[in-house]
């Protein structure tokens, strides 16, 4: 090695040393703020780690199935469709009562619009006269009327209306804050059908009164139920099991154990039983569908995670397990419809950051077999927020959608 080299060799370890001294301390921060960061986001759920799982339980869309057709079915008034339901009324007629009819949803014109359709002639044949500007429940009676949780049009008030089921004239309305005393219309109820023409509801946000309520809708009459656990509050899902025991799952807690806690309630013996089985992780507003052995679906569906998490809860046994861990892909409000063979049927959904394009994508999950498929026949149309009803013959018809889409089809399976 030439002296020039040697030198500049020096020049090269000595500028290395300086630079190891000076920012090593600063590296090595940096990375820990890193592993600080990334680990609190984990915790906040932004981001998530199930695609860490094995193959068996995160699902991926490999498997096709070309079994099931979209084929067109009746024109419908142009409604978004959150909140809203297809009711089966007898004599192959349904409801088709939607959330918001406007084909620009961004104006934020709230109409909800009720629709009588014909199965055989695959028709709409009545359409209510009446209007109104919000939707926040669906509820079929005994009796075959329909109750609507509805709000005014300048939504200071909410209001609990009863149809009629065949006229669809309004047969009763009641303001649910001379009803419930302290909910007014930023606070949600939910609720599910009884015996007898009675409802059970479970109170909204910020609520002081924990006890589930009954409301008699022939006599208008309030009671209590049971009590419900004290810290959940708003983002609450409820079904019933039978005429008598209710699930609840899901809400906002402020203790972290609070959160995954199942709970069942009997109007019966008038108390609520936390279950020793809970779900695997904070649920929100989870959809709940009960299968024909009476296990209850719990599915995760607003959440800042990129999957969609599936559980099973037996509640005879008060076990509880997941089956599916489904990836997003950037897709979110799709719709899931639980089908004869307890199969669940995913259509729609938005797609992108700003969630503005709709896709016409839709899947089959085998709870079975624990197994996603991509249905190869797209849906006729691109949906969001759609309505959805499993039909007598196995059939979904399938209503409305984002941005006021006025056609329904019609989800079939080849024999």
């Amino acid at each position: 090695m030439t002296a020039n080299n040697k030198n500049i060799f020096l020049k090269v370890t000595k500028c290395c040393k300086i630079f190891y001294l000076c920012y090593s301390k600063i590296i090595l921060f940096l990375l820990f703020a890193v592993i600080i960061i990334f680990f609190t986001l984990i915790k906040l759920n932004f981001i998530n780690l199930d695609f860490l799982k094995t193959e068996k339980t995160l699902l991926k869309d490999k498997n096709i199935s070309n079994n099931d057709l979209f084929i067109e079915d009746c024109i419908s008034s142009n409604f978004y469709a959150p909140h809203g339901k297809i009711l089966d009324i007898g004599e192959d007629k349904y409801l088709i009562i939607g959330g918001i009819n406007n084909l620009d949803y961004n104006t934020r014109e709230k109409r909800i619009h009720i629709e009588l359709y014909d199965n055989k002639s695959k028709k709409i044949i009545k359409v209510s006269n009446d209007l109104f500007y919000s939707l926040g429940g669906v509820i079929q009676l005994d009796n075959g009327n329909i109750l609507i949780e509805t709000g005014d049009k300048d939504g200071n008030k909410s209001y609990f209306v009863v149809l009629d089921r065949n006229t669809l004239n309004i047969k009763q309305k009641i303001w649910l804050k001379d009803l419930f005393g302290e909910i007014n219309s930023y606070e949600f109820v939910r609720c599910s059908a009884l015996n007898n023409n009675k409802i059970l509801c479970i109170n909204g946000h910020n609520t002081n009164n924990h006890h589930l309520k009954i409301y008699d809708t022939d006599n208008q009459t309030l009671q209590f139920g049971p009590k419900y656990h004290p810290n959940r509050i708003g983002g609450i899902s409820m079904l019933n099991l039978d005429n008598d025991n209710f699930i609840i799952v899901g809400g906002y807690f402020e203790k972290e154990e609070d959160k995954t806690l199942i709970e069942i309630c009997s109007i019966n013996e008038n108390k609520c039983k936390i279950q020793k089985s809970k779900v695997s992780g904070e649920r929100k507003s989870p959809l709940l569908l009960k299968t024909q052995d009476n296990k209850i679906l719990i599915i995760d569906l607003y959440n800042r995670n990129q999957v969609i998490t599936i559980e099973l809860f037996d509640p005879k046994n008060d076990t509880i397990e997941v089956i599916g861990i489904i990836p997003k892909n950037e897709i979110e409000f799709r719709t899931y419809t639980l089908l004869k063979n307890d199969n669940i049927l995913i259509t729609g959904g938005e797609k992108g950051i700003l969630r503005v394009k709709a896709v016409n994508d839709a899947y089959i999950f085998d709870i079975k077999k624990r197994e996603l498929k991509k249905i190869e026949n797209k849906m006729v149309y691109p949906r969001s927020s759609q309505l959805t009803k499993l039909l007598d013959n196995g059939d979904v018809l399938i209503c409305g959608g984002y941005k006021g889409l006025n056609k329904c089809e019609r989800y079939i399976t080849k024999k």
